[in-house]
């Protein structure tokens, strides 16, 4: 397919086309599709994040060192990026233990002392959801968000 008249998007997507993200490989197309229309800001960070990455090195003239600069991208984009979704991930899972052990701790404890700490197991409850939605938002936000669906979906096709 020959553009005519390139523009910076298409310059940009030709450019996205020489990277090698694995996971789209190994999924259907209808899985990929799901998750794009399931988790469009996710998409739509990744895109914006792979197209910032890609501007620096659209004037690269050698080849070889155009070749390196993407191979740098991919790198960051299927191990780093993932792997900071993944973390945030566990503190969200972290997080919701340990406020459900202080919660159920409180309730324990109430029933015991006839209803004293009550109070107690609600500010637990409603501080652990005010962190779990804290960390949510702060992994809904993440570049890697998108890939990392792509992965945990590919990952279910894994004997």
């Amino acid at each position: 397919m020959v553009i005519e008249k390139p523009t910076k998007d298409s310059e940009l997507a030709s450019m996205a086309m020489h990277i090698d993200l694995p996971v789209l490989q190994q999924l259907p197309i209808t899985d990929i599709l799901n998750i794009r229309q399931n988790y469009g800001e996710a998409f739509y960070n990744f895109r914006n994040e792979l197209n910032s990455k890609l501007i620096g090195i659209d004037s690269e003239t050698d080849s070889s060192a155009f070749r390196r600069q993407l191979e740098t991208i991919e790198y960051e984009l299927n191990n780093i990026q993932v792997k900071e979704v993944q973390k945030e991930y566990r503190k969200i899972v972290r997080t919701l233990k340990l406020d459900a052990l202080a919660c159920t701790g409180s309730l324990i404890a109430s029933f015991t002392t006839g209803g004293i700490t009550a109070v107690g197991a609600a500010t637990a409850f409603v501080k652990g959801i005010s962190d779990v939605g804290k960390y949510y938002t702060d992994v809904k936000e993440h570049n890697g968000l998108f890939l990392w669906k792509l992965n945990d979906q590919a990952s279910k096709y894994e004997i």
